[in-house]
């Protein structure tokens, strides 16, 4: 086992995330490597559960100044999608940690796929931290389900009001761009 945990003991000194994540290393121990600048909290909205179908809101939040900034893209009409995406994804290269909600299977291949649609590159972050996965991890067969309103209320004793159901937004967005009204 010498060469190999020489290699590893450098990837550790080194901050080689590539090489200790193929290796098992835990995503929260990797996370140590990066600061809170480095991370970019995301999450989107979409017409549809495929990506050859539009979306329309990119939602990023990162750190700055002590407190949270919220910057969304939106698109105000399907022509304004290709906007909305190539302005996200130029925010999101300043940033080598994303954490989403069930991103790492669904926000980051739609993003990519609409990137890849207009031609546009796609850069993958250096740690993609997926909450859905820590908490099916830590709550499966204690809660109901680890969907993100379930885990608010338990968790976060946060229930939402007047809240639309995920099913009801691709129709609603529909509607917002031919009336153009919210």
């Amino acid at each position: 086992w010498g060469r190999q945990a020489r290699k590893l003991v450098q990837a550790i000194a080194d901050g080689d995330i590539a090489y200790l994540g193929r290796y098992g290393a835990d995503e929260y121990y990797l996370l140590g490597y990066f600061g809170s600048g480095d991370v970019v909290f995301l999450d989107l909205e979409t017409t549809g559960l495929n990506g050859t179908r539009p979306l329309f809101l990119i939602g990023t939040m990162v750190q700055r100044e002590g407190g949270l900034a919220c910057q969304q893209y939106l698109a105000r009409s399907f022509d304004e999608e290709a906007a909305a995406v190539a302005a996200a994804l130029e925010f999101l290269k300043g940033y080598p940690v994303w954490v989403s909600f069930n991103g790492r299977c669904f926000d980051a291949p739609y993003l990519r796929t609409r990137a890849e649609y207009y031609g546009m590159s796609f850069q993958q972050p250096i740690l993609h931290i997926d909450l859905l996965s820590a908490a099916r991890k830590l709550y499966r067969g204690i809660l109901p389900n680890c969907r993100l309103t379930t885990l608010e209320a338990y968790l976060l004793n946060r229930v939402r009001f007047d809240d639309v159901p995920g099913h009801l937004i691709p129709d609603l967005y529909h509607r917002f761009v031919v009336e153009q009204k919210p």
